[in-house]
């Protein structure tokens, strides 16, 4: 969803709860998103175009990560999607909790992908009690993407804080 068309959020609220939101005064906010010191993600497919499934908007999404998605699907049809075994390619192996591993996708896989990042930046370089510090050395290290509308995204860059 763009996080910037007031009326597409308001609809969508609206959808969800059987009402009619879109002459409601007032703006809707991405909570947590929108607070201070929270760090948005969103999700990219394979090739690093911003999945279908994950909120965008002009700025509003700060780092993107790896969290599969669906091209292949939406054009060659579910039946042969699985048939072919294109799951494998779009999607991300992860493990359940009966200690098997499935494919799955969505931002929460990317998520953790960015913790995890700042995790390593805060122990390598002893930033515990400096979050804004360990925010700008992991924006300052991803890698810039076009979004596919003719702005730009940042990547989650991990290589340097697992050497």
């Amino acid at each position: 969803m763009d996080l910037q068309n007031q009326d597409e959020l308001k609809n969508y609220l609206g959808s969800l709860r059987g009402k009619d939101y879109s002459q409601v005064d007032g703006t809707v906010q991405d909570i947590p998103a929108e607070l201070d010191n929270v760090v948005t993600v969103g999700s990219v497919d394979d090739n690093d175009l911003v999945s279908s499934f994950s909120n965008q908007g002009n700025g509003d999404i700060d780092i993107y990560a790896t969290g599969g998605g669906s091209q292949a699907l939406s054009k060659v049809g579910y039946d042969k999607w699985v048939a072919d075994k294109l799951y494998e390619k779009e999607w991300i192996l992860v493990p359940t909790l009966e200690g098997k591993y499935t494919y799955a996708y969505g931002t929460s896989i990317s998520t953790p992908k960015v913790s995890a990042a700042l995790g390593l930046i805060i122990e390598k370089y002893n930033l515990k009690d400096q979050p804004d510090e360990a925010i700008r050395i992991l924006y300052d290290n991803c890698f810039l993407s076009n979004n596919g509308n003719n702005g730009q995204i940042r990547l989650l860059n991990i290589t340097n804080f697992v050497q």
